[in-house]
């Protein structure tokens, strides 16, 4: 073939044509041996490279060629070399550069550049599902799960795919019920296609992981446990095997050897994931005093530039567990960073030092910056509340709401309201949102809160008349507007006063107080399992077929505690009563005296004087 490259090109196009690239990468390499600097042939035999996935080669021979930018950065993102395929498409304004550019932003766990390359993207092209499914995957990062639910372009209804990232979503902001009735509706529909094997045992993954959030740990890790078994894809066995050591809270040598081993260069794992791991195992590897190899590994995670958060909070735990206090306040005081002055607050209270946890806060307060965040807001009412400063903790969720005005600071507020009995109160906060924004969940709160209000007022008026009451009643149904529906269900509140209260049981989807109904559940179950012990008979002794009369019940006690034997001690003689020395008379004698008769007892003896 060599010997006429007439011929071997003419091949070689009808093989490219074919989308043969096998054939084209035998051809080109016959080729090279002819026409060695032939730029034509080198880039095909790239392209074929890339194509039958030897991208090793293909980056190495690149390396000999001018130009090529975009197949030089894909080739760097899928030798997973994400800031090198960064720095090739710096730049560049083509679409396939961009979506090239966003991925790799993801890759690198860097969410809030992706989000903001997507929502480019999507604006010059609206319609493109794929570009809909990489950006709301986007929003799995920390912390942006209630932007992502909230945007207008995730809003319609999609593929399974977006459908799988709004659970993921739902997870992070703490509906766990909602994000599971995704998962199981995901689960049905790639359970059907047998194209889609590996996906369904990531649905099941995310389901595991959202059991192993509410705390019902057994649940999670026999699930974990069965998709071991079943899975062959490295990324999802390197994901549960992280998730079973935090589940079963090993901290053993081998669980070191697992997180290690989750870490090859095979796992195709992000940066947050290899992050998340990296961290279980410097906190595994300090609490089995390797303080050396812990902090080396606390280092290489801060080049990933992600979980900031529980970087520094691990960071901060061994300073405080190696009793450096001076050294773990200065550390988080340096960050200037809400969580750090967060943490360092929650660290003093647990110490009992109310009075320097009252100077960070009055610092905190001094630094605007530092309140720039609504979970800040959220989480130190959180702290006030729990050291009992319940009417400051009011104050400050009353200051951020009127910032923010957003419906995790709103629901925060209404809650901790009605959770001091202010229902009044809490019903005015909600519906003040809700003539702004329409929102579900807030109307659901609003229901309960206006419900258990009508409850209050029923039992503290009981001579009110029944169409007054019926008045009130109305008013309250009147505010279930837009939440009865297939999906949202809300069974009707007149179901009696007294048991108005239960109207959060009768939110099926508003996640009310689901960790109390799992406990209440758990303890139900132990209760139920309870096993009754079977008496314990001497050895041959056959309850069914008894010869002789059946074992003393009492045969485990002492003697002196048996019952018989205290009856037996009850048939002693009566005991005597009355003062000491006097005895029973029978017929005018005392019983075991002498007669009575003449006595000298009352005789002066002789001799004796008396005395003046």
């Amino acid at each position: 073939m060599s010997d006429n490259p007439q011929k071997a090109y003419e091949l070689l196009w009808q093989e490219i044509k074919g989308g043969n690239h096998s054939s084209i990468l035998a051809i080109c390499s016959n080729l090279q041996g002819v026409l060695p600097n032939d730029l034509d042939l080198l880039k095909t035999k790239i392209v074929a490279l890339i194509q039958t996935s030897k991208f090793q080669e293909a980056f190495e021979l690149i390396q000999t060629v001018q130009g090529l930018d975009f197949e030089r950065a894909y080739i760097s993102y899928k030798l997973g070399n994400f800031e090198d395929c960064l720095r090739v498409c710096e730049g560049k304004s083509d679409k396939a550069f961009r979506q090239l550019r966003a991925q790799a932003f993801f890759r690198l766990s860097w969410f809030e550049q992706a989000i903001a390359e997507y929502e480019d993207l999507i604006k010059n092209d609206p319609s493109s599902q794929e570009l809909l499914i990489n950006f709301s995957a986007s929003f799995s990062g920390p912390g942006l799960g209630d932007r992502g639910i909230n945007h207008f372009s995730l809003q319609h209804e999609g593929g399974w795919e977006i459908l799988f990232n709004r659970a993921i979503l739902q997870t992070d902001i703490g509906h766990y019920s909602e994000a599971l009735n995704s998962l199981r509706e995901v689960e049905n529909i790639v359970t059907k296609d047998s194209s889609l094997e590996e996906e369904k045992w990531i649905v099941k993954a995310q389901i595991a992981y959202i059991y192993q959030l509410m705390e019902e740990t057994q649940t999670a890790i026999e699930k974990y446990e069965e998709i071991l078994k079943q899975t062959t894809d490295l990324n999802i066995k390197a994901m549960i095997k992280n998730n079973l050591i935090v589940a079963k809270e090993h901290e053993n040598k081998e669980a070191l050897n697992e997180l290690k081993s989750s870490l090859g260069d095979e796992n195709k794992l992000t940066a947050l994931q290899k992050a998340g791991i990296l961290l279980n195992y410097a906190l595994i590897a300090f609490k089995r005093k390797k303080i050396q190899e812990a902090e080396d590994i606390l280092k290489e995670c801060e080049k990933y530039k992600v979980h900031e958060r529980r970087l520094g909070s691990i960071n901060a735990y061994i300073l405080m567990k190696e009793k450096k206090n001076d050294e773990y306040k200065n550390f988080l005081l340096e960050k200037h960073q809400p969580w750090a002055y967060l943490l360092l607050i929650k660290i003093l209270l647990q110490q009992h030092k109310q009075k320097e946890a009252a100077e960070i806060s009055l610092k905190l307060k001094s630094e605007q910056s530092a309140f720039n965040d609504q979970d800040f807001y959220i989480t130190m009412s959180h702290i006030l509340e729990d050291a009992g400063y319940v009417q400051q903790a009011v104050e400050l969720l009353e200051e951020g709401n009127k910032l923010f005005s957003d419906r995790k600071i709103c629901e925060a507020l209404g809650n901790l309201l009605m959770k001091i009995g202010e229902l009044d109160k809490a019903t005015s906060v909600f519906q003040q949102f809700l003539n702004k924004n329409d929102d579900k969940a807030i109307r659901s709160s609003l229901v309960i809160a206006a419900a258990n209000s009508y409850a209050k007022w029923v039992k503290a008026n009981p001579t009110v008349s029944e169409a007054e009451k019926n008045k009130k009643f109305q008013e309250i149904e009147s505010l279930k507007k837009g939440l009865i529906n297939k999906k949202d269900a809300l069974y009707s509140l007149r179901q009696g006063d007294e048991d108005i209260f239960g109207v959060c049981d009768r939110l099926e989807y508003a996640n009310v107080n689901w960790k109390q109904k799992v406990e209440e559940k758990k303890v139900a179950e132990v209760a139920r399992k309870k096993r009754k012990r079977k008496p314990k008979y001497p050895k041959g002794f056959d309850p069914k077929n008894p010869n002789n009369p059946p074992p003393d019940p009492e045969r485990w006690l002492p003697k002196k505690e048996r019952s018989e034997y205290k009856k037996k001690n009850w048939k002693k003689q009566k005991k005597l009563k009355g003062p000491q020395g006097a005895m029973p008379e029978v017929m005018g004698q005392e019983v075991g005296s002498f007669n009575r008769g003449p006595s000298t007892a009352h005789i002066e003896a002789a001799g004796e004087k008396k005395r003046k």
